[in-house]
């Protein structure tokens, strides 16, 4: 995972997973910004958890849209 602590602004915490897409690798993310005051250390960790099965029906709807226009191509 990704994890932007301050590097924007300093208060913006944000945290981002991969979202895959087969034949195209990884030109995607999934992610979630909040308040640094708001989050404990361990917040991160139970983000990132919940991010990454996320990940996995937009990298799937992602890749059919992708097969789609491919086949609309041809």
């Amino acid at each position: 995972y990704a994890l932007c602590l301050g590097e924007i602004e300093e208060e913006l915490v944000g945290v981002a997973v991969p979202v895959k897409v087969e034949g195209l690798g990884v030109i995607y993310s999934l992610g979630m910004t909040g308040a640094r005051s708001r989050l404990q250390d361990h917040a991160i960790d139970q983000i990132v958890t919940t991010l990454k099965p996320l990940a996995d029906p937009i990298s799937a709807a992602i890749g059919k849209a992708t097969m789609q226009t491919e086949i609309m191509r041809i």
